[in-house]
């Protein structure tokens, strides 16, 4: 009778799922596996920054190798190398420009102007060269599409004064009468409203002055006449 309860409370007992002890050798073990992982991400790492810094270079040396490549006479295109280089590459710009202008390509120096004005668009000066070229073909809205786009936000005395002359040029007194005195005076006003205060604006105040003066006397004589 003990014998078959001794079997049954055997049988009954629940089973253990002991495991056994993790040694110490054990986990020094389980970090020296996880070391080589945390090497393999850093090497990743590594072999990524290094792929990414010499697909920079292979452009970098595809661009002076097509340099390398132009023809010694084919200036438009190694300058056109240098500004894909360095966009920033004022001088380069402005030789390309020249480079079009002195064979008589208007359009591609059209175009070269307004790329150069993206990266750099207060430059006042190549606005006025801009213009100037376009006024040069008599392109006349051209130009003062141009005025409308660059006045306001380059406050260049300079660049206003090559307005006015614009303005006195198409507007003349002779044969536009008290029409184009009173464009030519408005004309004064808007760009002294803006530039009046520069120090470099003197000579602009001393021309309106005259233009006053020089359109009283006209007027008096024509009152005389009558």
């Amino acid at each position: 009778m003990e014998e078959n309860i001794s079997e049954k409370r055997e049988k009954e007992a629940p089973e253990t799922n002991a495991k056994e002890p993790v040694s110490e050798e054990s986990l020094l073990n389980g970090e020296k596996r996880e070391r080589p992982e945390k090497r393999d991400r850093n090497e990743d790492s590594i072999s990524i920054k290094a792929s990414s810094e010499s697909n920079s270079l292979q452009d970098m040396s595809s661009l002076k190798t097509n340099k390398r490549k132009r023809l010694s006479q084919d200036r438009v295109g190694q300058l056109e190398d240098l500004i894909a280089l360095d966009d920033k590459d004022a001088s380069s710009w402005l030789k390309l420009i020249m480079e079009y202008k002195d064979k008589n390509k208007i359009e591609e120096a059209r175009s070269v102007y307004e790329r150069f004005l993206k990266v750099f668009p207060t430059a006042a000066q190549q606005w006025i060269d801009y213009a100037d070229m376009e006024l040069t073909n008599n392109e006349f809205i051209r130009v003062e599409t141009i005025f409308s786009r660059c006045l306001r936000s380059v406050l260049s005395v300079d660049l206003w004064k090559f307005y006015l002359d614009y303005i006195r040029r198409v507007n003349n007194v002779s044969t536009g009468g008290a029409q184009a005195r009173s464009v030519i005076s408005q004309a004064y006003e808007f760009v002294l409203a803006h530039v009046g205060i520069d120090k470099d604006c003197g000579s602009i105040w001393s021309d309106y002055i005259n233009f006053i003066k020089t359109a009283e006397i006209i007027f008096s004589h024509i009152l005389f006449l009558k």
